[in-house]
């Protein structure tokens, strides 16, 4: 198994069953912790001792074609905070300005829970 350093999904999701002992059983099978998404997906297609690769739903695009995506369930889904932080010079642009208020509309919020 191959993680992306800092990206604790692996940590939620065997928490959320609620017994950590899931969470020290995952952990003995992480060889390898990797600086970011492209070394984890780079030592997973170089490695064949990596068998399972924890991600994100926005990896299901780049790997389709190599890899069988098994959702986990909407119980363990995992929302994180967005925060946009415009220049002086963006937010006198008018598309910045229009893109902050759609954010923050329903649909941009929908938007983002559903790609998160």
């Amino acid at each position: 198994m191959a993680m992306s350093r800092g990206h604790n999904s692996y940590e939620f999701i065997a928490l959320k069953m609620g017994n950590g002992e899931n969470l020290t059983k995952l952990r003995k099978n992480i060889i390898v912790y990797a600086k970011g998404p492209k070394e984890a997906l780079s030592l997973w297609r170089q490695d064949p001792n990596i068998d399972v690769l924890i991600g994100s739903s926005c990896w299901k695009k780049a790997l389709e074609n190599e890899a069988l995506f098994v959702e986990v369930g909407k119980e363990f889904a995992i929302y994180k905070a967005m925060e946009l932080a415009p220049t002086k010079k963006g937010l006198q642009n008018q598309k910045v300005q229009e893109f902050i208020n759609f954010i923050k509309r329903e649909e941009g919020q929908r938007i983002l829970q559903d790609t998160m």
